[in-house]
């Protein structure tokens, strides 16, 4: 029932609110920033990307992450009252580049060939201290993937975010609908811990994913849905479809909420293995 609740409440304040950013209980909490390095692999002078590309994308996570994104405030009503600045600054500290050698590669793109020089890829940077974002022309296996993130609680040296170079940023080699940065922004949220909406296996399976302010969502949304989806959830009668944690068009999402905030911002506590990625 607390979806439920909380999207009436939603409903009946959201006519008495304007489209500032609402307050919760980080508002007031010092900015975190994070230092990030990235590591561009690439097979092809295109796939070798500009550092102006690269700084856009920068650009693009230092909006999402602090509400200052163009289409903030085309948030509807309804779900207005919990749309978040985040409050974390990503900060580019290095850009390193190799030709990279897939043959070497293990069979997983993840298991460290990319993020090994040795194996044709490019070791990470002080990866337990660092956000590592690799930039890559194509993955080995999937074609269909366009990033994913190891977080560091698993295995340190493959710790950080990869992305296809034409996700990564808002100009140069992009393409639709993957043209706005927010690929990076969405696999940051889930290096940070967080879930897509659609937690389930399979339609239907209407799988909570641990965030008190985000509604069930019954199917993985993909494209530019119109608003409102309407999915089939119980207690959930609308999707948050332009939220970063939905893998819907880079154009169609815009939104952090506070209960997303919260756990993000919980994972740099003393003790945690993301607190050291805290700039001093």
């Amino acid at each position: 029932m607390k979806k439920s609740f909380l999207i009436i409440l939603i409903l009946l304040i959201s006519c008495h609110r304007d489209n500032s950013v609402q307050e919760d209980d980080n508002s007031n909490a010092q900015k975190i920033k994070i230092p990030v390095v990235v590591n561009v692999l690439y097979e092809t002078p295109a796939g070798n990307i500009s550092e102006e590309q690269i700084r856009s994308q920068i650009a693009v996570l230092n909006e999402d992450f602090n509400a200052k994104n163009s289409d903030f405030n085309s948030v509807p009503a309804v779900f207005a009252g919990v749309k978040a600045d985040v409050g974390i600054e990503f900060v580019l500290t290095a850009i390193h580049r190799a030709k990279m050698d897939m043959s070497k590669w293990d069979n997983s793109d993840a298991g460290g060939g990319m993020k090994e020089t040795a194996k044709g890829g490019l070791d990470s940077t002080d990866p337990s201290s660092k956000l590592n974002i690799h930039v890559v022309e194509k993955l080995k296996n999937d074609s269909i993937t366009i990033g994913f993130a190891d977080d560091p609680n698993g295995d340190i040296k493959i710790n950080g975010v990869v992305v296809l170079s034409k996700a990564f940023g808002r100009i140069g080699t992009v393409v639709a609908p993957t043209n706005k940065g927010r690929v990076a922004v969405h696999e940051i949220g889930h290096w940070l811990g967080l879930t897509h909406l659609f937690n389930g296996d399979k339609d239907g399976d209407c799988v909570d994913d641990g965030v008190e302010d985000t509604p069930i969502h019954s199917s993985d949304v993909q494209g530019n849905p119109s608003f409102p989806r309407h999915g089939t959830c119980p207690n959930s009668p609308i999707e948050m479809t332009m939220n970063y944690m939905c893998i819907t068009d880079d154009v169609a999402k815009y939104m952090f909420t506070n209960g997303q905030k919260k756990l993000m911002l919980s994972k740099f506590t003393v003790g945690s293995p993301w607190y050291n990625f805290r700039m001093k």
